[in-house]
């Protein structure tokens, strides 16, 4: 049984630092196995002529992953807001996007992660100012759609989802289907 959302409150929601710790560990980890990958001697093996490649690859992607992690545990800041006026979703725009400017609510599951997504009206993607690497991520392709997992959140996904359901259908202006507890085709989760 779900109580009713009073979606006139600002919803701050922060990042589990706890969360965020282990991610900074498991990034430092693989950071020191790319160093071992560079430094080994890997010459006796069949393919030791890609170690040292593999290793350089393994210290920039999660050396960078790593230093996101700790700017998000030095500086912690709520990555969603939630009010009566739009979401901010930090990790793509540092703007509100207008609770009417989201056309669909639904459920993405990546890998067995699961993710809420907000489609987008194309003319207000168009106008969100987006963070550098969104920018980087995306390569000069358009946004079309948020999308955010509850990973590394002080919420649940289901909670989220929740909530993001109640703020757009009590504020969007557009109906918000409830759709059958999702399968793997990714189809929204009910309220």
């Amino acid at each position: 049984m779900s109580t009713a959302v009073d979606t006139s409150l600002v919803r701050e929601i922060g990042q589990d630092q706890t969360k965020m710790v282990w991610a900074l560990l498991g990034a430092i980890l693989f950071v020191a196995a790319g160093y071992w990958l560079v430094t080994g001697d890997f010459s006796n093996t069949r393919r030791g002529a890609m170690a040292p490649f593999i290793g350089w690859a393994s210290i920039i992607f999660f050396g960078a992953c790593a230093l996101v992690g700790l700017w998000r545990l030095l500086r912690p800041v709520a990555p969603v807001t939630l009010s009566s006026s739009g979401i901010r979703f930090i990790l793509v725009s540092p703007d509100v996007v207008p609770w009417t400017g989201v056309s669909n609510v639904s459920e993405k599951r990546v890998y067995g992660q699961k993710y809420v997504r907000l489609a987008l009206d194309p003319a207000v993607a168009k106008g969100l100012p987006l963070t550098l690497a969104t920018r980087l991520v995306r390569a000069g392709r358009r946004l079309s759609d948020l999308t955010i997992g509850a990973q590394t959140l002080k919420i649940t996904h289901d909670e989220l989802l929740r909530l993001i359901r109640a703020y757009v259908g009590a504020h969007g202006g557009k109906t918000v289907p409830a759709f059958p507890k999702s399968q793997s085709t990714g189809l929204a989760a009910q309220s």
